[in-house]
């Protein structure tokens, strides 16, 4: 079982994040469900394989809506997992992103994640794969503007 903690989350970018990243996986599976091969096969397959995926997700935003709720602007999330579990988990990460791009490039009625929320996401994907390998926690810091 491996903890990995994300340290000094801005809680209203991360709670938009997750809201853009439902938005992408609704619209990949909407897509899946016609059979269109306009998907990528990566996007595809990953936002399928999303179980884990969904679990990590829902424990981090009800630990960063709890924390809203008690007024709290950052605050530290974490997520405890079999070590097996975390390589799918890793898999949708990636779909996620792959799936922004198309978003960006206007291919989806959804929107792209902000750069913000991005960097957020892409910063959070590095981290559990950082720390899958042995190294510490480190405090999120918000991209040069």
């Amino acid at each position: 079982m491996t903890a990995v903690w994300f340290r000094a989350i801005p809680l209203r970018t991360f709670l938009d994040m997750v809201v853009v990243v439902d938005g992408l996986q609704r619209e990949v599976q909407l897509m899946s469900l016609d059979d269109d091969d306009s998907l990528p096969d990566e996007v595809a397959d990953g936002v399928a394989g999303r179980g884990g995926f969904d679990e990590a997700r829902a424990a981090l935003f009800d630990q960063a809506v709890e924390a809203h709720e008690a007024g709290v602007e950052v605050t530290d999330l974490a997520a405890s997992y079999a070590d097996d579990d975390w390589k799918p988990i890793l898999e949708v990460v990636d779909a996620v992103l792959l799936t922004d791009v198309a978003a960006a490039a206007g291919e989806l009625l959804t929107p792209p994640f902000t750069p913000e929320q991005r960097h957020l996401y892409e910063w959070m994907a590095e981290e559990v794969r950082r720390q899958l390998t042995g190294s510490a926690p480190r405090s999120y810091a918000p991209a040069a503007v």
